[in-house]
């Protein structure tokens, strides 16, 4: 993804009303199968609301008892549509 493909993206989402959401990585869409991580490609992104957990792995709740959530923007490389070998499907 080239840098003005990747601003005009996230600009679109600002002006869509997520510009204050946390930025994170996907980093098992970066793995090249060989559990490696090196310099990859963005070749997406998507706005999503992702659920928190508490420090031992527990869906954290609110008062409500609804699923406590926050508005995140994923990058995604390569592998986000099709598993790196190994990785199941």
């Amino acid at each position: 993804m080239t840098l003005d493909k990747f601003i005009k993206q996230l600009q679109k989402l600002s002006n869509d009303g997520w510009g204050r959401a946390q930025v994170a990585v996907n980093k098992d869409s970066l793995n090249d199968g060989n559990r490696t991580w090196n310099i990859c490609e963005i070749v997406a992104m998507s706005a999503e609301m992702v659920g928190m957990v508490d420090g031992d792995g527990f869906q954290i709740e609110n008062k409500d008892g609804s699923e406590r959530s926050k508005a995140t923007i994923i990058l995604k490389g390569h592998w986000h549509d099709e598993p790196p070998a190994g990785k199941g499907g």
